[in-house]
């Protein structure tokens, strides 16, 4: 019983690593999407990859994801690092180290104004 219930308890373990790494990857594109709408930046990426970690994974491996954002004119980077750790002892934990990026949207009224030739 006692070996079963081990083993029951790694493969649940398995189960959330496999869980984790999805949220971690899907925050990160929603992130890239949300910083990448013009006018928007790498704080409204910031905010919502904090929003979706926060809304799908528990403090156990929330504590572990560190994430951050960046952008240019042209582009949205999100970087995430994340060490989800297993909730069974001898089961070893999850490192990723995952990168998005999204090409930025251009905010049209500054097209508009940069030089359209009047006709």
């Amino acid at each position: 019983l006692a070996v079963t219930l081990v083993r029951f308890a790694a493969r649940l373990n398995g189960a959330f690593g496999v869980y984790g790494k999805a949220v971690v990857r899907a925050a990160r594109h929603e992130g890239v999407r949300a910083g990448s709408v013009a006018p928007s930046g790498a704080a409204e990426c910031q905010q919502r990859i904090g929003d979706a970690l926060d809304s799908m994974l528990g403090p156990h491996y929330r504590s572990g994801v560190t994430f951050s954002c960046a952008a240019t004119d042209t582009r949205v980077v999100a970087t995430a690092n994340a060490t989800l750790r297993g909730f069974v002892p001898g089961v070893p934990d999850v490192s990723l180290q995952l990168d998005a990026s999204a090409v930025k949207e251009q905010d049209p009224s500054v097209e508009a104004a940069a030089g359209e030739p009047e006709t």
